[in-house]
């Protein structure tokens, strides 16, 4: 059956079949035996994980474990909306706009000299418009957002 499914070369196959251990298992067994080179599945604990690596899982993801600690991040910090982690010391994120930018230009906020950060955009939330690469002389709109680029030190220090 698994092979109806699974036919010709396949570059990567994802298993994701809930809370069903033993199917996950045993399906990523057979992909295996298959030949498929990168096999994604999802695990719903720590042991299950370990499990799936020890049989030749490339990618284990725990998605209720991500959300989780996602949704701890933004509730302990609100003006915080999105956050990328790029390498361990750099991440990129978009916060709140704090009030005290609003109506500023980039060139006067020196968020590069100040906060060692980088605005790559700036979203306005009332509007949808998205303004890419946004040049010095862009004023921060009420209700916007910003996406910055920097170490994680610097990203913090922005945030509060």
């Amino acid at each position: 059956m698994l092979a109806e499914l699974v036919r010709g070369s396949v570059d990567a196959v994802i298993v994701g079949l809930g809370d069903n251990m033993e199917g996950n298992i045993l399906t990523t067994l057979h992909l295996r035996d298959m030949k498929v080179k990168r096999i994604i599945a999802k695990a719903t604990s720590d042991e299950h994980g370990k499990i799936l690596r020890a049989i030749g899982v490339t990618d284990v993801v725990f998605p209720e474990k991500d959300v989780a600690i996602r949704m701890a991040k933004e509730l302990t910090d609100p003006n915080l909306i999105e956050h990328i982690p790029l390498a361990p010391e750099y991440s990129i994120a978009t916060i709140a706009s704090p009030d005290k930018f609003i109506g500023k230009t980039l060139k006067e906020l020196q968020l590069r000299n100040k906060y060692n950060v980088e605005v790559i955009a700036i979203k306005d939330v009332l509007s949808d418009t998205f303004y890419l690469i946004p040049g010095a002389d862009f004023k921060i709109p009420p209700d916007s957002a910003l996406l910055i680029i920097g170490n994680r030190t610097s990203v913090d220090k922005l945030r509060f």
